[in-house]
């Protein structure tokens, strides 16, 4: 089971985590591929064929574009999609708490996201 789903009730910070190749942080223009990876978890992140990917997906895109970078995004197992990550073979995951990525991985200072459930009577 994933940490995230322990949080089902709670406020939730989301971000993207990452571990960025040089290339993107470098001065150097040039345009990157960002492989992001997770687990399915709407509306955070849906299936990549859909038509709505997901808020964290449209975001990342989104600011990505603005530097030329495009996005390749596939849904895997959250565990996977860390490991793969952390191994390098991946740039980044979405929807992470910062206490769901291991030391190493970039994480806003400001969350993307923040997700409340809340009762209506």
């Amino acid at each position: 089971m994933s940490p995230r789903s322990l949080f089902g009730n709670s406020l939730i910070a989301l971000s993207v985590s990452c571990l960025l190749g040089a290339a993107l942080s470098s001065t150097q223009a040039r345009a990157e591929v960002v492989s992001i990876r997770a687990d399915e978890w709407s509306p955070v992140n849906n299936d990549p064929r859909a038509l709505d990917r997901g808020i964290m997906i449209d975001i990342a895109t989104a600011i990505l574009a603005e530097s030329g970078h495009t996005v390749d995004y596939k849904v895997m197992k959250w565990d996977a999609a860390l490991a793969d990550v952390m191994a390098g073979k991946h740039d980044c995951v979405v929807g992470a708490l910062k206490s769901d990525v291991p030391s190493g991985f970039l994480t806003p200072k400001t969350p993307w996201v923040v997700s409340q459930q809340t009762a209506y009577a």
